[in-house]
C-alpha cells in the first residue's frame, strides 16, 4: 500500500505574495508621487548650456535637472484615472480573508495595500484553493447590447484580482495590439519600439521642430535680406566718401 500526502509550499507562496505587495505598493507610490508633486514655482529652471555645465559638478547638474523636471506630470488626468481604477481592486471580503487589505486612508497612503502573513498562512493551510481563486480566477462573461446587437464581453467585476488588475493595466499601459494603452499612445514605451516614434507627445515634438525649422528659415531669409541691403548701403557710402574726397581735393578744402 502506497500513501501520498500533498502539502502546500506555504513559504514559497507567502514570499511570492509579499514580493507582489511590495512591487504593487512601489508602483502606486511612484504613480501618485508623479501626479501630485507640484513644480517649483519660486525659481525658473532654464535648460543648461554647455557653458553652464562646465562650471558645475556632475552632482550639481543632476540635482538641477531633477529639480527642473519636478512636477512635469502634476495633475495629469491619465495618471489620476489609473490610480483611481486601481484603488478598489483589493477591497472586499475575499481579499481580506486571505490577509490582503487596501488602506482606508487614500489621502495618505494613496491606494497601497498591506499583507497579514498570519491570515495568509492560515488560509493556505485551511483552503488553498480559495487563495488561488482570489488571485487567479479568470474573468467571467456577460452579455450586453450594443447598437441593437447582443454581444458577449468580459465581466470586469468578476474573476480574481490579477485578472482585474490586468484589465486596468492593459487599458493604460498595454503594448500589444493595434491600439496601445492610453499612456503608451500618449508617450510611448521602451518595450514597444514603434510606439516611441508614434505617440501624441512625439507628434507634438515633431510639430514644434517643424515650426522651429520654419522660423529659422524665415530668420535666415531676413538676415540675408538685411545683409544685402546694408552691403549695398555700404557700397554707396564708400562711393559718396570717395566723391567727397575727390571734390575736397579739387577745392583744397578738408572735412
Amino acid at each position: 500500500q502506497v500513501t501520498f500526502n500533498a502539502k502546500v509550499d506555504t513559504d514559497k507562496i507567502v514570499n511570492a505574495v509579499k514580493s507582489f505587495v511590495e512591487d504593487y505598493n512601489a508602483m502606486m507610490t511612484e504613480l501618485n508621487t508623479q501626479y501630485t508633486t507640484q513644480p517649483e514655482y519660486k525659481k525658473s529652471y532654464e535648460p543648461l548650456t554647455d557653458d553652464d555645465k562646465a562650471d558645475m559638478s556632475d552632482k550639481a547638474i543632476e540635482n538641477y535637472e531633477a529639480k527642473a523636471k519636478q512636477g512635469l506630470l502634476f495633475g495629469d488626468r491619465d495618471l489620476s484615472s489609473l490610480s483611481e481604477s486601481l484603488r478598489y481592486l483589493f477591497g472586499g471580503s475575499e481579499m481580506s480573508k486571505i490577509g490582503i487589505t487596501a488602506s482606508t486612508s487614500y489621502g495618505t497612503d494613496k491606494g497601497t495595500i498591506s499583507l497579514d502573513e498570519t491570515k495568509l498562512r492560515a488560509a493556505l493551510e485551511s483552503d488553498p484553493n480559495s487563495v488561488a481563486s482570489a488571485f487567479a480566477d479568470p474573468l467571467g462573461q456577460k452579455t450586453v447590447t450594443k447598437n441593437g446587437t447582443t454581444v458577449t464581453v468580459d465581466d470586469t467585476n468578476s474573476g480574481g484580482v490579477m485578472s482585474r488588475l490586468k484589465v486596468s493595466l492593459d487599458k493604460y499601459a498595454g503594448i500589444s495590439g493595434a491600439t496601445k494603452g492610453i499612456l503608451i499612445e500618449k508617450a510611448g514605451s521602451q518595450y514597444s519600439s514603434l510606439s516611441l516614434l508614434q505617440n501624441s507627445i512625439q507628434t507634438q515634438l515633431n510639430a514644434i521642430d517643424t515650426t522651429i525649422d520654419s522660423l529659422n528659415d524665415k530668420l535666415n531669409d531676413q538676415i540675408d535680406r538685411y545683409t544685402s541691403k546694408f552691403s549695398k548701403l555700404e557700397v554707396l557710402i564708400n562711393q559718396m566718401n570717395a566723391q567727397s574726397s575727390y571734390f575736397a581735393g579739387m577745392t583744397g578744402s578738408s572735412y
